[in-house]
């Protein structure tokens, strides 16, 4: 990935990725932040098929919160901008509605979750 920056004469102010629980491309994300690249998450839901993940769901309970929002807060505490889709008036007031950070244990096993996938979607292609 360094190649890429030698080659550049203007280094990117900020990289979208597919980020969400069980699919953070940590390697990403360190070189972004690295080379001061500000990280935003496309797809932070990870389109959904994070909402049937038993941690993520356990998580949720104990905060009181929904799986949507722990995905959120991760994405925060991680230093990484999520961008959320909704179509719903009250699932874009719930993203909004990140009032709590995920205690250090809680944040650990998110970071390590195995990888729920990716969507398959090559930016490349679009």
């Amino acid at each position: 990935m360094q190649n890429i920056l030698d080659n550049c004469e203007v280094v990117p102010m900020v990289n979208q990725i597919e980020f969400h629980p069980g699919y953070i491309q940590k390697d990403v994300v360190d070189f972004d932040k690295k080379h001061g690249i500000v990280v935003e998450a496309w797809s932070p839901l990870g389109r959904e098929r994070v909402f049937k993940d038993k941690l993520l769901n356990k998580l949720a309970e104990k905060y009181g919160k929904s799986v949507a929002q722990i995905c959120l807060a991760f994405s925060l505490q991680m230093d990484v901008v999520p961008l959320p889709k909704s179509s719903s008036v009250e699932r874009m007031k719930q993203n909004m509605d990140i009032d709590f950070e995920l205690e250090k244990e809680d944040f650990e096993k998110i970071l390590n979750m195995e990888e729920t996938g990716w969507s398959g979607l090559d930016p490349d292609k679009f």
